[in-house]
C-alpha cells in the first residue's frame, strides 16, 4: 500500500503567497514603474535636457519626477534647503513619518539679514 507524502499546513501556503508576491512584483515593475518613474512630468520635462544627463553615456534606468508648487521661490526656498541627509525634516510620504522624525527645523539667513 502506497502513503501519501505528508505535506504539511506551511507547504500548503507557500505556493499561494509566491503567487501573490510573482503577481505583485510584475504590477509594479510594468505599469506601476513607468508611472512612477514620470510622476508629475509634463511632456516638455521629459524630452528636455536636464544638468547630469551626460554624467552617464547609457543609464539603465530614467526618471524625471516633478511638483508644481504656486508660490513664488523665495517662499519656497527655506523649505528646500532643509531636505537632505541629516537636515530638518523627512520629506516623504506620512505614512513614513513616524519611522524617522527630527523636529529640527533649520532657518536660512539671506543675504540681507532676512530668515
Amino acid at each position: 500500500m502506497r502513503s501519501e507524502p505528508y505535506v504539511s499546513e506551511r507547504e500548503v501556503l507557500m505556493v499561494p503567497i509566491l503567487l501573490v508576491i510573482l503577481a505583485l512584483a510584475v504590477l509594479y515593475w510594468f505599469p506601476s514603474r513607468r508611472w512612477m518613474s514620470r510622476w508629475g512630468a509634463t511632456p516638455s520635462d521629459l524630452s528636455r535636457v536636464m544638468r547630469g544627463d551626460g554624467l552617464l553615456a547609457n543609464p539603465t534606468y530614467s526618471y524625471t519626477m516633478a511638483v508644481s508648487i504656486n508660490a513664488p521661490p523665495e517662499d519656497i526656498w527655506p523649505w528646500l534647503v532643509q531636505i537632505g541627509y541629516q537636515r530638518g525634516g523627512l520629506y516623504s510620504y506620512d505614512w513614513l513619518d513616524p519611522i524617522k522624525t527630527d523636529e529640527r527645523i533649520l532657518y536660512v539667513t539671506r543675504a540681507d539679514g532676512s530668515e
